[in-house]
């Protein structure tokens, strides 16, 4: 009987850390994501999906399972090269990207066809950062100027 209460803890261990101790017990392990550079990297809340950001203009979004990370979706929405990405600190499927292409996108992936809200910036952005609350957005732009966006009403205040 305790050994089958360990084997079903192990099954409901969740999928990172099967993950983590994978990659401790042997080589680290690549994935061909990008064409060019990858500038930025972020695991959601749930610590279930994995998005990168490239100078190829591309986000991809990662689902990880205990074998390791899947390409779930490759988004071009950005013309210019991705320089941040940042996660929603408790909504695990909004995604912000900031672009040297002067616009903010908000990605949703509820669905499979992933939604985007785009904003114009003044310059070619940076950086970005959710509020703790996750209310507001900050972005950063080579300008040396910081704009903060409304995320409720996906405007900048």
């Amino acid at each position: 009987v305790h050994g089958i209460l360990i084997n079903l803890k192990m099954q409901q261990r969740p999928a990172l850390e099967t993950f983590k101790e994978n990659i401790s017990e042997r080589e680290p392990k690549n994935y061909n994501a990008h064409r060019k550079e990858i500038y930025s990297l972020s695991w959601n809340c749930t610590g279930q999906t994995l998005a990168s950001g490239s100078a190829d203009s591309h986000v991809i979004f990662w689902s990880l399972d205990q074998n390791g990370l899947n390409k779930v979706n490759d988004q071009k929405g950005h013309t210019g090269s991705v320089e941040h990405i940042a996660w929603h600190p408790s909504i695990p499927t909004l995604l912000g990207s900031v672009s040297s292409d002067k616009t903010l996108r908000i990605w949703d992936t509820r669905t499979s066809k992933v939604q985007c809200r785009t904003e114009k910036t003044k310059g070619q952005n940076l950086n970005l950062a959710w509020s703790p609350d996750g209310n507001i957005l900050a972005v950063g732009d080579e300008e040396d100027l910081v704009t903060f966006y409304d995320c409720l009403l996906y405007t900048s205040p």
